[in-house]
């Protein structure tokens, strides 16, 4: 068996209903300050609070590294015709021997509850399986944050741990998995 990777240019990936999962740029760092100041995005996510725009360029700059080195990284979720990044979706943690990675994503509170971030994340999770050869997928998920725990099973995963401290995060957090099909 070998193991898994990443192509190492970042991929666009069609979600649809005109919206793309791009890779980042450095345009882009206005916009991901000013997601990154809702409330719920740091409640739930390891980001940052206060969050500043040195924050938001670390975290564009990360993500161009990370596809440099074939690691996979993180993608922007953008309207195909305004191009402004609204949501974060990506590879956060790849483990190439063992053919898993940890996957992450957040949404800009307007297009949350409409069911853009499921079509987000299975399209994610399709390129992680087909491009990657992944064999499993995985998300870190705070017990209490039912709504991105509802999503994850809305979009195959199953809850495979419970309350699992990580090297990433110290809370307690769920994990659930998702498989490759045969």
């Amino acid at each position: 068996m070998t193991s898994a990777g990443f192509p190492t240019a970042a991929p666009t990936l069609v979600v649809g209903g005109g919206l793309v999962l791009r890779p980042w740029l450095g345009t882009d760092v206005e916009a991901v300050c000013e997601a990154c100041q809702d409330p719920e995005i740091q409640r739930w996510t390891p980001a940052p609070t206060p969050y500043t725009r040195a924050d938001a360029e670390r975290v564009v700059g990360r993500s161009i590294a990370s596809w440099d080195a074939g690691r996979g990284g993180y993608l922007a979720l953008v309207d195909s015709v305004e191009d402004r990044a609204s949501g974060w979706f990506g590879i956060v943690d790849l483990d190439a021997d063992a053919r898993s990675a940890e996957l992450g994503y957040w949404l800009a509170a307007p297009l949350r509850g409409r069911g853009i971030a499921s079509r987000a994340l299975d399209t994610l999770v399709e390129y992680s399986f087909e491009v990657g050869g992944l064999d499993s997928v995985y998300l870190r998920i705070d017990p209490a944050n039912e709504p991105s725990a509802a999503l994850a099973r809305r979009s195959g995963f199953i809850r495979t741990a419970s309350r699992v401290v990580g090297a990433r995060s110290p809370e307690p957090l769920d994990t659930y998995t998702r498989l490759a099909e045969d």
